[in-house]
């Protein structure tokens, strides 16, 4: 929102014209700053339209009810708020010369002017929460989609835990995987799979080193059935295209990472079998694990 629509006129000007859009009696009067605020009207008119299904949750309402209580306690309401001190810039004071000004307006005009910044700012957010929701099913080349991608950046960042975060990029990589089927651009094809192919490698290194210092079946688990589906689908659209096909290529390639990915998986299931934690190193898909001995029932080492 422009910030010289916090100026008392634009805003008094601002809820005239929301009245007259409601039917209320026109004004013949015409104000140099309609055109800035008829472009605002109807973006708040689109925003409306779109209707997003939000729900708050209980425990956000009751934070919202008492910060709102809190404040009220603390500021008042209407006749019992609390006039603001005014401030002083420089060697001016500002505040005085506009409380005279303030008291001679209608009160009804000044509450229906911050009642439209109020509405504004509510529909403002609605709208953003709806519209964060509604670009989950974004495909490449819709307007939703970078907010899409932004908000995957934002959930990994706020991951909790190394396998919160490794779950979090092989979702994703199956994602990338869905919005590559559905683009028809050769080179928007292999574009997505390629951020699939980092996502597959950031997910199952998190995972598979996890698994190995852990001993964790559930994070080795993850890795392997996600591969598996993840080689079915690729082999069904190599089955379905032709061999000169462009989208060949990056198919192949992700294949073969998967097939990295496996190894290491296979290593990392054996490594648990030994006890203690073996890692040494790392591919950029998971750990090196060294060779270890683990004895049997009868006291004979063995390998892995």
């Amino acid at each position: 929102m422009n910030t010289t629509l916090l100026h008392r006129r634009r805003v008094e000007r601002f809820a005239q014209l929301l009245d007259e859009a409601e039917g209320a009696r026109r004004h013949h009067s015409r104000s140099t700053i309609d055109d800035e605020l008829n472009d605002l009207l109807t973006v708040g008119y689109l925003l409306g339209d779109i209707k997003p299904q939000v729900k708050i949750s209980e425990a956000r309402r009751e934070k919202t009810r008492l910060d709102l209580m809190a404040y009220a306690e603390k500021h008042g309401i209407g006749v019992t708020a609390k006039p603001e001190k005014p401030s002083a810039v420089g060697r001016a004071r500002v505040g005085a010369a506009t409380t005279t000004t303030i008291a001679t307006r209608p009160f009804a005009r000044r509450v229906r002017a911050r009642g439209a910044i109020l509405v504004g700012l509510a529909v403002g957010t609605l709208a953003i929460s709806g519209i964060a929701t509604a670009s989950g099913d974004a495909m490449p080349g819709n307007p939703l989609y970078g907010l899409k991608r932004s908000q995957e950046t934002a959930q990994l960042a706020l991951a909790g835990s190394q396998v919160n975060k490794g779950q979090l990029y092989l979702s994703f990589a199956s994602k990338r995987l869905s919005e590559a089927l559905g683009s028809s651009n050769a080179k928007q094809f292999d574009g997505l799979l390629t951020d699939m192919d980092n996502e597959t490698q950031a997910g199952a290194a998190l995972l598979l080193t996890y698994a190995a210092t852990h001993h964790d079946q559930r994070a080795l688990r993850t890795v392997t059935d996600f591969s598996a589906r993840q080689h079915t689908q690729i082999n069904s659209i190599l089955g379905d295209i032709s061999q000169s096909d462009p989208r060949r290529d990056a198919l192949l390639r992700s294949r073969t990472l998967l097939d990295k990915v496996d190894l290491r998986s296979d290593a990392v299931s054996a490594g648990m079998k030994c006890p203690g934690e073996h890692v040494i190193g790392s591919y950029p898909y998971g750990p090196i694990l060294a060779p270890c001995t683990a004895p049997t029932a009868t006291g004979t080492p063995t390998g892995p």
